[in-house]
């Protein structure tokens, strides 16, 4: 039944926006289009559903939004000033 699966699905969105990805951002780490996404996220699983799994790794590898891209930046500890 369809209200299961909005169950099951219903997080996807949840967790998109949790690690702080657009949906577009989500469609390119999955390796699926925008639509598939906005799909998923509106409680439908297509039958072929091998791009669920990748829509799961893509959100489980971009890890939290306060642990995200702006903390992995080149934060080398260097002094990038200038040397004289």
């Amino acid at each position: 039944m369809s209200v299961n699966a909005t169950q099951r699905l219903g997080p996807i969105r949840l967790s998109r926006e949790a690690v702080g990805l657009s949906q577009q951002r989500l469609a390119e780490l999955a390796g699926c289009s925008l639509s598939m996404i906005r799909v998923l996220e509106s409680g439908y699983t297509p039958r072929e559903s091998d791009v669920l799994p990748r829509v799961m790794q893509a959100l489980n590898d971009a890890g939290p939004a306060d642990n995200g891209a702006g903390s992995r930046i080149a934060d080398d500890g260097g002094d990038h000033g200038s040397s004289g």
